[in-house]
């Protein structure tokens, strides 16, 4: 997908919204759902090794390029959704937590194990549903945007230097 115009506009000013945010995060996302549909098996692994690690996989957990790109989507992803937004209800999906996050018109799920991995307390009173039918599917990568804006976003979102417009609608924090 081309970048849209306006989105390269606002990030050269330091701006992002959270459309921008919710495209990157879905884009980020995607990109692994597509690596977890072609290698099932390797991508069970490498979510299991993050899980016992406690951190991100790194060293022998990390034995190949898809592993390598796994372990870096979600990182971004997770670091998007900690610094820009809060959770909006916990979803409890096949015996398990998630925090899921409503920025612009997209959800976006957390897990519970990571939240607690990355110190996080989730914001008392929030509602938790039961979730049966859950399906997520991956992307073709001309829909998503380019790999290098997403890229640019986290950078600049992990830079600080970024203003967050209309935080309303990401749930923002800043």
């Amino acid at each position: 997908m081309r970048t849209p115009r306006e989105y390269s506009t606002l990030l050269n000013r330091g701006i992002v919204t959270p459309e921008m945010i919710a495209s990157v995060l879905y884009s980020f996302n995607k990109r692994v759902k597509n690596i977890k549909e072609k290698d099932p098996a390797g991508y069970k692994k490498t979510k299991e090794a993050w899980k016992r690690s406690g951190s991100e996989p790194s060293g022998p957990a990390v034995t190949d390029a898809g592993t390598a790109k796994i372990v870096d989507y979600y990182a971004k992803k997770d670091f998007l959704l900690i610094t820009l937004c809060t959770p909006t209800v916990r979803h409890i999906i096949g015996g398990k937590e998630y925090y899921c996050y409503r920025v612009h018109n997209s959800e976006f799920h957390f897990p519970g194990y990571a939240y607690a991995r990355y110190g996080l307390s989730p914001p008392e009173g929030l509602e938790t549903k039961e979730v049966t039918d859950f399906k997520i599917l991956g992307e073709e990568t001309e829909r998503l945007l380019s790999l290098n804006f997403c890229n640019k976003v986290f950078d600049l979102v992990k830079s600080g230097e970024y203003v967050l417009a209309d935080a309303g609608a990401c749930n923002g924090k800043k």
